[in-house]
């Protein structure tokens, strides 16, 4: 009888083996560091910012102006962040920052108590140099449902490995949100949590683990109609001031005032984000991105458009349109967010046609989103002057 209970060696093997494959990349609990927000290496901000009880749980308070909580000497790249929240209903955007490469640059995760239940309840956005990304990035992979019970604790845990995360509330077991795409490298930065709506946090722990598995999978992109040329390789400009281009009804106006070309690919949702090369200012808003068409005959094509906050659009030196697609320009509820939703003709030359729009921005992500319709024999090439 005992003989039958005992495994060979092989069995024995193989059992850890399996073992081993079933728990590997998976934190353990003692992976993780528990942090108190009484810990010294918390530095915590805001009027009405501080550690209190709060249902019976040691916590901080963080208030709805500039109340920051900032964890300091722990570096995070990829792992396990979970922590308990208590927010109230009212409009904010508390939340979590990772990867912080300053006050200025990061990743960050937020909740909106004022869309409580509906489908952007939840939202990723990266920051740039202090500019949020939210009118550039939203929908699935950017935005999450949940329906909040105001005052009360939440748990939450969020997992971050290489470019792509989840995010799980209350239930452990099932992600609110998958992060297909985390647009800012994979590096080491600061951990961060922000005020907003009233919010408490409590029970803080990290773990460091690299390549944890996910539960979620990438969104397979839709197939472009046949004939559709995606503009996504952008010659950009140093930033100038708007007012330049606020009358300008050709190029040849402006010539010496444009310099310091780089190179700008668009994401795989075909944005061309601008903040990865710069951030605005009050006197420096403005960027002209450009890119050669050739064709080869004389023919007009629609050029698809979204863009963030407002556009020019000059063909071979020559002003054709002019939009606003900023925060309430349209309406009172209006976002801005970016989309193909205009269409400009664009009357080409046979041969290299230079397409430059001037791009403004004020807040919320600044980019360009084009393709042409039915491009036909029209393609990208030549050389930009």
């Amino acid at each position: 009888m005992l003989e039958r209970l005992q495994l060979s060696n092989a069995s024995r093997i193989g059992l850890l083996t399996a073992i081993l494959i079933v728990t590997s990349g998976y934190a353990q609990a003692q992976d993780f560091e528990s942090i108190p927000f009484s810990d010294s290496r918390w530095e915590i901000s805001g009027d009405d910012s501080g550690l209190e009880s709060y249902r019976g749980q040691p916590s901080v308070r963080l208030d709805n102006g500039n109340g920051y909580a900032q964890l300091g000497q722990v570096d995070f790249s990829n792992g396990i962040i979970e922590f308990d929240f208590a927010i109230s209903s009212a409009a904010g955007f508390p939340g979590i920052q990772f990867r912080m490469q300053d006050d200025l640059n990061f990743e960050d995760v937020y909740f909106r108590a004022h869309m409580n239940a509906k489908d952007d309840a939840l939202a990723y956005a990266p920051t740039y140099d202090g500019n949020s990304t939210w009118q550039l990035f939203h929908g699935p992979g950017f935005w999450g449902n949940f329906t909040f019970e105001f005052g009360e604790w939440t748990h939450a845990r969020m997992v971050i490995s290489g470019n792509q995360g989840e995010l799980y509330l209350r239930d452990m077991e099932t992600p609110v949100m998958f992060f297909h795409d985390l647009k800012m490298d994979e590096q080491d930065g600061l951990v961060g949590m922000r005020g907003g709506s009233d919010v408490h946090f409590a029970n803080f722990k990290i773990a460091h683990v690299d390549n944890y598995p996910l539960k979620g999978q990438a969104p397979e992109w839709e197939a472009d109609p046949e004939g559709v040329l995606n503009l996504t390789s952008w010659q950009i400009s140093d930033p100038f001031n708007e007012n330049l281009v606020a009358d300008l009804t050709s190029l040849d106006e402006m010539t010496e005032e444009v310099t310091g070309w780089a190179a700008l690919e668009a994401d795989d949702s075909k944005i061309a984000n601008v903040m990865r090369l710069h951030g605005i200012t009050e006197q420096e808003n403005t960027v002209f991105a450009r890119v050669n068409l050739s064709s080869d005959s004389e023919v007009a094509k629609i050029l698809e458009l979204g863009y963030s906050d407002r556009v020019r659009v000059f063909l071979n030196g020559k002003k054709l349109y002019e939009g606003n697609n900023g925060f309430r320009s349209r309406d009172y509820r209006y976002l801005g967010s970016i989309g193909l939703f205009e269409k400009v003709v664009l009357p080409l030359n046979e041969g290299n046609n230079e397409l430059w729009l001037a791009l403004s921005e004020s807040f919320g992500g600044w980019g360009v989103l084009a393709r042409l319709e039915n491009a036909g024999s029209v393609s990208l090439g030549g050389s930009t002057r």
